[in-house]
């Protein structure tokens, strides 16, 4: 394991709208992969006429912002972490009350100048570029295989009983670019099934909100049956048991953060599609493709040896390089 222990005595402020628990979780990702030793969590909220303004907002910040006396007061942290449109002006404003001796790394396009910041972490398929700019596989997470043996649960001793090979079903669902129709829930399910059989296998299988109710029926109806576990929503989410007990992972195309995680374990990870997404993740599945990290749903399960992903570790490598750099100013 990597040492970035110089990060244990250092504090840092996580800087996210509230609700965007997706982007939230990937700067905890981050201050955990660096062992940041004190982290808070600012949820900053702007006022309804000055929601427009950002990310390019860089007067009156105190106006706009609903909880000023929660955000912007000392003593301020060494290192900023945020995240999302409506972050960027607050984050930028924190740094400036710091004496500019804050470092402060945004996660994902800006969608103004890197140059803002002192670092900028960006997926691939995302187009901002610089020199400041780490580009990272996809969504930054916290998935590792020590992770997932340190989070088992109670659904772990459920798992154990299937037989091999154990196959992790993470289905998401309608997009924005994309709906998961009844018709694409079914064909999905058909091929599953179709895989299960031709192998012998056991499914794990979650869905999410975005799958929908009839869609669920569906692959419930036609995927729920012997040796098959299949989360029903209720109590506690099995995410990670199916991560850490699977053998290979099938992941719908409509998540970058699914398929991240996947591809951290180091198992196979097959990509099904149900829809064509937007072309940023369009283009971030076709990289994938193409460093052969992914691979379309087989027909029978293969003995597949894929590269490794050491994503995280590579990124708070370089994060730990600028960050020294900026030290030495």
């Amino acid at each position: 394991m990597i040492d970035f222990s110089e990060f244990n005595d250092k504090t840092a402020w996580i800087i996210v709208e509230p609700g965007l628990r997706g982007t939230e979780n990937q700067c905890i990702a981050l201050a955990e992969c660096l062992k940041i030793g004190n982290v808070k969590t600012k949820y900053v909220e702007m006022k309804k006429g000055w929601r427009w303004t950002a990310p390019y907002l860089n007067f009156c910040i105190e106006k706009a912002y609903k909880n000023v006396n929660e955000t912007f007061r000392p003593a301020y942290p060494h290192i900023i972490i945020a995240s999302g449109r409506k972050s960027v002006p607050a984050a930028r404003h924190i740094k400036k009350l710091s004496g500019n001796k804050s470092f402060l790394i945004q996660i994902q396009d800006p969608r103004i100048s890197p140059q803002h910041f002192d670092l900028v972490i960006a997926p691939q398929h995302d187009p901002v570029d610089g020199d400041n700019v780490v580009k990272s596989l996809g969504a930054l997470h916290r998935i590792s295989p020590d992770f997932l043996e340190r989070n088992l649960s109670h659904h772990a001793d459920d798992l154990k009983k299937l037989p091999g090979p154990r196959i992790a079903v993470l289905i998401g669902g309608s997009t924005t670019k994309s709906e998961f129709t009844s018709e694409n829930a079914k064909l999905l399910a058909e091929n599953i099934a179709n895989l299960q059989k031709s192998c012998d296998a056991s499914l794990m299988i979650t869905t999410s909100r975005r799958t929908g109710n009839e869609q669920s029926r569906i692959l419930k109806t036609i995927l729920d049956g012997k040796n098959t576990h299949f989360w029903n929503g209720q109590g506690s989410n099995p995410y990670f048991d199916y991560l850490h007990m699977a053998d290979a992972i099938i992941v719908t195309n409509d998540s970058v953060s699914m398929a991240t995680e996947a591809l951290a374990t180091g198992k196979p990870v097959y990509i099904a599609h149900i829809g064509t997404q937007g072309p940023r993740i369009e283009l971030f599945h076709s990289n994938l493709a193409e460093k052969n990290l992914t691979k379309p749903i087989p027909k029978s399960f293969q003995d597949w040896q894929r590269p490794e992903s050491n994503d995280m570790i590579k990124i708070c490598q370089s994060v730990t390089q600028h960050y020294k750099n900026y030290l030495k100013g």
